[in-house]
């Protein structure tokens, strides 16, 4: 599967998942709001290849970010993560305030592989060293792997939980 053609499935995948990806700027109709929005979503786009993303529930802010990973160093992926997470303050007023403190922000980063033997190295060493989340915290970067090769897709460990189912996606992708 070429670059062109699985972009063109995550697209059409996430969009059915109510990620906007094909038109994530037009989130915000109005012009205040929306203006701040089209540059946040700019800024962030500059740390992914795409990006997609859901203001479902109620007022949490979810973001789903794809990155091409098999160029990068292992370091170079987890200081993408760190600067995600960076970027994700900015997006803090797009969430509702409920009670004391505003809800959750959160990018699920899903890092694009073609070798099987780099995705495996990722996800045994790198993928620890990824995710950003603390329960004090509300800004949250969730890390998630897509093998091409092997055509599979993997989660993080631990919590927090996500609702991504990932074994549908994984069909979808890879029918």
């Amino acid at each position: 599967m070429d670059e062109v053609e699985l972009q063109r499935r995550i697209v059409s995948v996430f969009d059915g998942l109510k990620y906007r990806i094909s038109d994530v700027e037009g989130i915000y109709q109005d012009d205040h709001r929306g203006a701040k929005w089209k540059t946040e979503i700019a800024e962030l786009r500059g740390l992914c290849d795409y990006l997609g993303a859901s203001l479902k529930g109620i007022g949490e802010v979810n973001l789903v970010l794809f990155v091409h990973a098999d160029d990068l160093t292992d370091e170079a992926i987890i200081g993408k993560c760190h600067l995600i997470k960076d970027r994700l303050a900015s997006f803090k007023q797009f969430a509702l305030r409920f009670c004391w403190r505003k809800l959750p922000v959160t990018a699920k980063v899903f890092f694009i592989f073609r070798n099987s033997e780099q995705a495996f190295h990722f996800r045994t060493s790198v993928q620890d060293h990824c995710k950003q989340h603390n329960f004090s915290n509300t800004l949250c970067v969730l890390p998630f792997g897509i093998d091409v090769s092997a055509k599979s897709i993997w989660d993080y460990k631990g919590l927090p939980f996500h609702f991504l189912k990932l074994a549908d996606i994984e069909a979808a992708l890879f029918s």
